[in-house]
């Protein structure tokens, strides 16, 4: 049975949410922007976001053995649409991004490898992603606020068994991040990602966040 939002909201202490924004040191940071709540562990705090792929976005460039039929090696880039936790429906086909974009918060950018080939179809992906929280705009091509992991990504049970990346560091108000990002499927979209004439919706993705204490 795949984890709806409930469960997955239960890897964090939800009755230690403190509020929306940044606590650092004991000491609050407000956020001037919305910016889904962080909760404060003993050893680590947390921050839960979700996105939106842009299936019109992805590129994928074939790899040398593609006629065989393998795809590892193969390259791709993709963007998405960053929302604070809960404005994705949970369990939808069809949800639309671009109906919806007056909410979100930030762009999730995502490029690297395919690694499957038929002796291991699964992990799909090799990725290094980057989560910026802030609008890309014609005043503000550089959101400073970011948070950028690498790992793998894309199986085909990612509802039930979840992907674990490594946050690798961040920027802005994430400057020094470090910890792990555990990446659930939640649902498709309305867009469509194409690959070599395989047609398929665009996947949604819930993202939690588990900072190490700095």
């Amino acid at each position: 049975m795949p984890i709806d939002s409930a469960q997955a909201d239960r890897t964090l202490d939800r009755r230690r949410i403190l509020r929306r924004g940044l606590v650092i040191g004991g000491a609050g940071l407000l956020a001037t922007s919305p910016t889904p709540a962080w909760a404060d562990g003993k050893h680590r705090r947390g921050l839960v976001l979700e996105a939106a792929m842009l299936g019109d976005t992805h590129e994928f460039i074939p790899g040398p053995d593609i006629g065989s039929g393998i795809v590892r090696g193969s390259t791709f880039y993709v963007e998405g649409m960053i929302f604070p936790k809960g404005t994705i429906p949970g369990g939808v086909t069809d949800w639309d991004p671009y109906a919806h974009e007056d909410l979100a918060i930030g762009r999730w950018f995502n490029s690297g490898n395919f690694i499957a080939s038929p002796d291991r179809r699964q992990p799909h992906r090799y990725s290094n992603q980057t989560h910026v929280l802030g609008l890309l705009t014609a005043d503000d091509f550089f959101p400073e606020d970011q948070i950028s992991s690498i790992g793998t990504e894309s199986s085909r049970t990612q509802d039930t068994l979840p992907s674990t990346r490594a946050i690798v560091g961040g920027a802005g108000r994430y400057i020094g991040a470090s910890g792990q990002i555990t990446q659930f499927g939640h649902g498709t979209n309305s867009t469509a990602v194409n690959i070599l004439g395989v047609i398929t919706p665009a996947p949604n993705f819930r993202f939690i966040f588990t900072f190490t204490n700095r």
